[in-house]
């Protein structure tokens, strides 16, 4: 049995360009202690839920991370 150049069996060699070197975030990434982007006074932190809340002005970014 032999398959066709269009169909490629996927392994773990095909993955390697998806991969996410360390520090390779985007600048601009919001993150815990951050000035507020909305209201520019307070500094952003984790509520219980992971989402980060501003406590001044109550904005909040909800992002998914592992």
């Amino acid at each position: 049995m032999s398959s066709s150049p269009s169909e490629h069996k996927m392994d773990g060699y095909d993955l390697l360009p998806l991969a996410v070197e360390p520090g390779s975030g985007s600048a601009n990434e919001l993150r815990a202690g951050d000035l507020c982007p909305y209201c520019h006074t307070a500094q952003m932190d984790y509520d219980g839920l992971l989402n980060l809340v501003c406590p001044q002005c109550g904005y909040s970014h909800a992002g998914c991370f592992t």
